[in-house]
């Protein structure tokens, strides 16, 4: 009898749990969709994109949430056998996951700039820089004052690998202030998911109370998420992401693979900001390069005077002797683009190519083409370039023809300009950096070519790096290989086009992203790589034996003029012009940078706060009728916050963390009142300085 009660005391157990489920399912079904039309509504006033996304999206059958022991929901992901959570109480267990991740925090950061070398180059940007790494380097190379251990309550950004039903966003966010939240979910089921278990709207007012940017990149898989990274960065500036507080809110091998690849390519935020100098040349270029009888690239599909000839854009690696012999073959059946130095190496080899492409702004890469051509080389050349090269390049050549490079304070000054005067768009050359190969390639696509064929674009070297360049370059004749030494220091592993791998620099890896993102952005165009070197997305690797071409061109010579006079159109700029880079404007814009950086700095935050206000002002300009200003200001500002943001939330003491920052901001406040007055007086320089390059950039160090 005794044990009947029992086993019927645990029936009634069992029936009072099942009647409570079933009443908190039915309770979390009338909240859920309630929180989910609330949702829909928020996002739609804060994110009209991911508010289409979701209303256009379909969940797959039988898509439903599960109700924990403790009422709130779970959700079994696509492709796990499992929930995201403990079926018992998933608020508990994310509740220990943030007190985990705030005692210990994952920071992704930039390391501090090292000594900067004693220069010659006297170019204010350079000056300033190396006094900063200077600085630091002084400061902080013999420290021995303790890394922050904790989350601090304000930091500079937050980096969520994985969002799953939001559960850890409320709990961080009610307790620290992040500048800027970058919230990144692979699995757009899983985050439609959590619209049903998370006050979303509640965290984008949070978001908004605290001036904070937040970021959401739903459905990025791993292959594009640090591109939608870079975009973001080159949008906001670098500083959002330089300082970030890591967290991984749930495992799987979409999240796993995007925490790898941020970490492994983070080098690539730190790089390409541009600079002042660089900024006020490349105006100084482009007007000259106008009154110099350059031809500036119009974008027009309607025309097709090349219909049915393929393009051949030939760099100079390794690859480019594998080839030499097919180029040969086709040369008068197809319209050769040589990039940059695969010039020499053409015509070394008894092949004269339609375009030779050039870019840089630099005295030393002029003196470079000037030293290894001849005038009878270049005399019946047609050169196409980008609108900052330097002005004496276009005498040498029988014909210019210059695109707009972009980002660059040029470009969009021209821009501006030309549409003043005829309401028409001089069109920016998308992809085109940040090597020579990659305008080459743009041109190509730019201008309406639909066969591409890649020829000693490599991008990378061989993995013994026996071999940089073409056998035929510059590089392997004794009389130019001990003065122009290509860069040996290569060590990001790229995936090989036909098979094995590559070692690329820190340019060539982002020079093969670009033309990832060149074909990727141009389906109409058929591309292929042939040969060795790295592979690229959106281009068909093809061997030197498997080329088969049919041509329809029998008139080369007539094409290639159709081409420069349909494509490229003149657009001078006159001294009345000058007047619209605004000179007035630029010492508000200083001015004003300066008195932000005067307000009284007490705290971490409120250094932070200084940063943020000064680089806020600047990206303001970005999409104004003076839109060159902000790119004159916005490299070196970015050269200067990404340190001194690393710098201020590096070390455990504040006291001592402030004065370091202070004595490092003072050099930011001296060159911003060093560019007040040379700007106006010295914008029109022609650059007479070596390539400049920035300090190392290093892979992101976490703690």
């Amino acid at each position: 009898m005794e044990n009947f009660e029992k086993e019927l005391a645990e029936v009634q157990r069992r029936l009072d749990k099942i009647k409570q489920l079933q009443k908190q399912e039915e309770e979390f079904k009338q909240q859920s969709e309630i929180r989910f039309n609330a949702n829909l509504a928020a996002l739609k006033k804060y994110y009209p994109d991911v508010y289409r996304q979701v209303v256009d999206y379909t969940p797959k059958p039988g898509f439903s949430l599960l109700v924990s022991e403790s009422g709130v929901g779970n959700f079994v992901p696509k492709d796990l056998s499992v929930p995201v959570y403990s079926q018992i109480d998933p608020i508990a267990q994310v509740q220990e996951q943030v007190r985990q991740n705030v005692d210990k925090p994952l920071f992704g950061r930039a390391a501090l700039y090292k000594k900067g070398a004693s220069s010659a180059d006297k170019r204010i940007h350079i000056q300033y820089m190396n006094r900063l790494s200077t600085k630091i380097a002084d400061l902080t190379a013999e420290s021995k004052e303790p890394l922050i251990q904790q989350l601090p309550q304000h930091f500079p950004s937050f980096l969520s690998f994985g969002i799953g039903l939001g559960y850890h966003l409320p709990m961080l966010l009610a307790e620290h202030v992040f500048d800027y939240i970058f919230l990144c979910e692979p699995d757009f089921e899983l985050f439609y998911a959590s619209l049903f278990c998370t006050d979303w709207g509640a965290l984008f007012e949070i978001a908004e109370k605290n001036n904070s940017s937040m970021f959401m990149l739903i459905g990025v898989s791993y292959q594009d998420f640090f591109q939608k990274i870079i975009e973001l960065t080159a949008a906001v500036g670098a500083f959002s992401i330089i300082n970030s507080f890591c967290y991984q809110h749930y495992p799987s091998e979409q999240i796993n693979q995007s925490i790898a690849n941020f970490f492994r390519n983070f080098y690539q935020v730190q790089l390409g900001f541009g600079f002042y100098n660089d900024a006020t040349t490349g105006l100084a270029h482009a007007v000259r390069n106008s009154r110099n009888h350059a031809h500036f690239f119009i974008k027009n599909k309607a025309l097709k005077p090349h219909k049915g000839i393929p393009a051949f854009v030939v760099g100079n690696g390794p690859s480019l002797d594998e080839s030499i012999e097919l180029i040969r073959e086709y040369q008068d059946k197809v319209i050769i683009f040589a990039a940059g130095t695969a010039l020499q190496s053409l015509m070394n080899a008894g092949i004269k190519p339609d375009f030779h492409v050039i870019v840089e702004r630099t005295l030393s890469v002029y003196q470079v083409l000037t030293n290894t051509t001849t005038d009878d080389m270049l005399s019946d050349m047609n050169l196409l370039s980008v609108e900052v090269v330097y002005p004496d390049t276009l005498n040498h050549y029988k014909w210019a023809g210059l695109g707009l490079k972009g980002p660059e304070a040029s470009t969009v000054f021209m821009q501006m300009l030309h549409y003043a005067k005829t309401r028409k768009l001089l069109t920016a050359l998308p992809f085109a950096g940040p090597l020579v190969s990659n305008t080459a390639a743009t041109y190509a696509c730019e201008l309406g070519f639909e066969e591409v064929y890649l020829f000693g674009v490599d991008n990378g070297y061989p993995m013994d790096k026996s071999k940089s360049h073409s056998s035929l370059s510059i590089y392997s004749n004794e009389k130019y290989a001990g003065r122009y030494k290509p860069n040996p220091h290569a060590i990001y592993p790229l995936e090989g086009n036909l098979d094995g791998s590559v070692l690329a620099t820190d340019f060539m890896a982002i020079s093969k992203v670009q033309l990832d993102n060149l074909f990727l952005s141009h389906k109409e165009v058929t591309a292929y790589k042939v040969g060795s070197g790295a592979k690229l997305r959106g281009v068909t690797p093809l061997a030197i034996d498997d080329v088969i071409i049919s041509s329809r061109c029998k008139d080369k010579k007539w094409v290639v003029e159709r081409i420069k006079s349909d494509f490229f159109h003149k657009s001078e700029v006159s001294e009345q012009d000058e007047k619209l880079l605004a000179f007035k404007e630029f010492d508000n814009l200083v001015a004003y940078l300066l008195e932000i950086g005067n307000r009284q700095i007490h705290s971490r935050k409120d250094a932070a706060d200084v940063l943020k206000a000064q680089s806020r002002v600047v990206f303001s300009y970005k999409d104004s009728v003076s839109a060159h200003l902000f790119h004159v200001v916005k490299g070196t500002l970015l050269y200067f916050h990404c340190p001194l943001i690393t710098l201020l939330y590096t070390y455990e003491n504040d006291e001592q963390t402030l004065a370091w920052f202070k004595e490092s901001f003072a050099i930011w406040m001296e060159f911003l009142q060093a560019i007040r007055s040379d700007f106006p007086e010295n914008w029109y320089n022609r650059c007479e300085s070596k390539l400049w390059v920035p300090p190392a950039a290093e892979p992101a160090k976490s703690q």
